[in-house]
C-alpha cells in the first residue's frame, strides 16, 4: 500500500492540474501533471496532459507517456482479455492528439471507441465518464467543431441514464445542449445535486431563473430514478 502522504500529494497535484485545465492555464497544468508522475502513472489523467501538451506544441514527453501506457495496456489485455476499459485512456488520449492535428473524424471515432469501453469507476482516481465528457467539452471549445458538441451531449445523456444522481452528467447537458428546454431541465437537476457546479455560473440569467423555479417545484430528477439506479450507476 502507498503511504497516505504519497496519495495525498498525488490527489492535490491532480486537483490543481484539473483546475488549471479549466482555466486554460496549460503550462501550469502540464507542470503539475508531470510532477504527479513522481507518485503514480497518469493513467486516466493522460488525456488532460495531452490537451496541455498539444496546446503548448510540446508533445515529446506525451509521446513517452503514451508509449508506456500502450505497453501497459498490452500487458493488461494479455492477462485478462475480457477486462473492461483497458484501452479507454489510450483511445481518449489519441483522440485529443487527432483533434489538435485537425483530424476530427478520426478523433470522434476514437471517442466513440472509448465510450463503448468505459472502465469501472472504483478502479480509477477520477470518474471515466466525467473524463470523456470533459475532454469532449474542451475539444469543442478549442476547435469549434460541432461534432464534439454532438458527441459530448449524446454521451452525457446516456451517462445520465446510468448515473442519474451524478451531477456532472446533467452539467454537461446544461452547458452544451442546443435545446433550451433540455438545458433548463438539466440545470435544475444540477442545482439539486451540486449547487457549486460551474455549469450554474455559465448559465444565462433567464435559463437559470427557469431552472431554479423548476427545482423548487420538486421536479428535477428523472422520473424513473431510484436508489437502485444510484448504487448501480456509481460503479461505472
Amino acid at each position: 500500500n502507498e503511504p497516505d502522504s504519497t496519495i495525498q500529494s498525488f490527489v492535490v497535484s491532480m486537483t490543481e492540474a484539473m483546475a488549471a485545465i479549466n482555466r486554460r492555464e496549460y503550462i501550469d497544468a502540464r507542470l503539475l501533471l508531470d510532477s504527479a508522475t513522481d507518485y503514480f502513472d497518469l493513467g486516466m489523467f493522460l488525456p488532460f496532459y495531452a490537451i496541455a501538451s498539444m496546446k503548448e506544441n510540446d508533445s515529446a514527453r506525451l509521446e513517452d507517456y503514451l508509449e508506456s501506457l500502450q505497453t501497459a495496456n498490452l500487458q493488461k489485455f494479455a492477462k485478462n482479455p475480457t477486462k473492461d476499459g483497458v484501452y479507454f485512456s489510450e483511445f481518449v488520449t489519441k483522440a485529443v492528439i487527432s483533434a489538435f492535428e485537425g483530424m476530427h473524424d478520426d478523433a470522434i471515432e476514437l471517442l466513440r471507441r472509448a465510450a463503448a469501453d468505459v472502465p469501472w469507476s472504483d478502479e480509477q482516481w477520477i470518474y471515466p465518464r466525467y473524463v470523456l465528457s470533459e475532454v469532449g467539452r474542451i475539444l469543442f471549445e478549442e476547435t469549434g467543431d460541432e461534432q464534439y458538441r454532438y458527441f459530448t451531449v449524446g454521451f452525457a445523456r446516456t451517462s445520465a441514464v446510468y448515473q442519474p444522481y451524478m451531477a456532472y452528467n446533467h452539467a454537461f447537458i446544461a452547458m452544451m445542449s442546443n435545446d433550451r428546454e433540455e438545458r433548463v431541465t438539466a440545470l435544475a437537476r444540477v442545482l439539486t445535486l451540486d449547487p457549486q457546479s460551474r455549469s450554474i455560473s455559465k448559465a444565462n440569467e433567464d435559463e437559470l431563473a427557469a431552472a431554479i423555479k423548476l427545482a423548487e417545484e420538486g421536479y428535477p430528477m428523472p422520473p424513473n430514478s431510484s436508489l437502485d439506479d444510484l448504487s448501480a450507476g456509481l460503479a461505472r
